[in-house]
């Protein structure tokens, strides 16, 4: 007899299971219907917030340095343009000593050029009637230049012997120099760094 009892338990479990499966979908809400979709409303964007195809924005310009034009110095013109834009701004970045290198590179002759195959060096002459400069320092740095055709700034240096200029050297940052007519480069922008 023990089969029959483990059958009838089993049978009574099931029912129960069954009973109670029935009481709670009986005493449940109705399932609600699903709610219509909402209905989505287009609106036309602003025209004045679009871009026209047939206008198309300029871009926008890079900053550049320029020179302010106060005082204008006189360098020889057997310096290059690059050289003199360059020469021009170390006298601007160096305040404390403008007066001395503005009168120096003013009197300044350009004496040799040389193209080293990663810059150039340009030696020149001070004119030694000026004031000396006032400074311990024997080079000004901080100014680069933005050559056409190198993928990184120029580094410039401009050195200072027995408080007069002396030389301009131009050191690249990985572009090659080699070959390149040194007089007729092109820059875009002088920066300061």
């Amino acid at each position: 007899m023990p089969k029959n009892r483990i059958a009838d338990s089993l049978n009574n479990a099931d029912q129960a299971k069954s009973g109670q499966a029935a009481m709670h979908t009986a005493s449940s809400p109705m399932p609600q219907p699903l709610a219509p979709p909402r209905r989505l409303i287009y609106r036309r964007p602003d025209p004045t917030l679009l871009r026209s195809r047939a206008q198309p924005t300029a871009p926008t310009p890079r900053p550049t340095f320029q020179l302010p034009t106060t005082r204008k110095i006189n360098i020889s013109h057997d310096f290059t343009s690059l050289e003199r834009s360059v020469l021009r701004s170390f006298c601007w970045y160096n305040p404390d000593i403008r007066e001395a290198l503005e009168a120096q590179l003013t009197g300044a002759t350009f004496v040799s050029r040389e193209n080293n195959g990663a810059g150039f060096v340009t030696t020149m002459a001070a004119d030694r009637s000026t004031d000396p400069i006032e400074c311990s320092a024997t080079m000004l740095s901080g100014v680069s230049a933005m050559i056409v055709g190198f993928q990184e700034p120029l580094s410039l240096t401009l050195y200072i012997n027995d408080r007069y200029v002396d030389c301009l050297e131009g050191i690249t940052n990985g572009d090659s120099t080699v070959g390149l007519d040194l007089t007729s480069l092109y820059f875009r922008t002088i920066l300061r760094h």
